[in-house]
């Protein structure tokens, strides 16, 4: 039995982390155009739904075709080792061309107000500003991979990096407006 070297095992997990930040570069310009008039009439995201949606392009063996160029092993990897919320969350926040707020709440004790505040706001700032909501239940993957300790909480992206986070009770309404006033260009 061969037993890969420490470096070797490096060298492909890299490779497969380099693969899900080149996912959206990977897909067609006619979807890339598609998806920038969708966002544009959507100015919120439930992440939920875009999970969905890749797991049945993955479920009817899809996936594959909506990405440009692409080498079916590599496609292997990344399907072994990132899961359809992740590349939902790469594509929907990380990888966004705008600023945006990604919200982790439990819908069991999601605050009414703030949510009607988020929707109002991406409507408001769809040009400007991505809103993206989490079901920290739901998706506890990207819970624990983006280390939520306390619900709600709220993460500023831009630029494929955490800009700032406000975490329980510190994400009141009141801070909330500030932080998306410090991040607006």
């Amino acid at each position: 039995m061969v037993v890969p070297s420490d470096e070797s095992m490096k060298n492909k997990f890299l490779y497969v982390i380099a693969l899900v930040f080149c996912i959206p570069a990977c897909f067609s310009k006619e979807q890339q155009t598609a998806s920038s008039q969708e966002s544009s009439t959507h100015a919120w995201v439930d992440l939920v739904d875009s999970t969905r949606i890749i797991q049945k392009l993955i479920a009817s063996n899809q996936l594959g075709t909506i990405l440009e160029e692409h080498d079916p092993e590599e496609l292997e990897r990344l399907l072994h080792n990132v899961t359809p919320a992740q590349m939902a969350l790469e594509s929907e926040a990380i990888n966004a061309t705008m600023p945006a707020l990604v919200y982790y709440f439990d819908p069991g004790k999601e605050d009414n107000r703030v949510l009607a505040w988020l929707k109002d706001f991406a409507e408001t700032h769809k040009e400007k500003f991505k809103v993206v909501l989490v079901d920290a239940h739901a998706l506890f993957i990207l819970t624990q991979l983006a280390d939520i300790s306390e619900l709600p909480t709220i993460l500023v992206v831009q630029d494929g990096e955490e800009k700032e986070r406000l975490v329980g009770s510190e994400a009141t309404l009141a801070s909330i407006e500030n932080v998306v006033k410090n991040n607006i260009k």
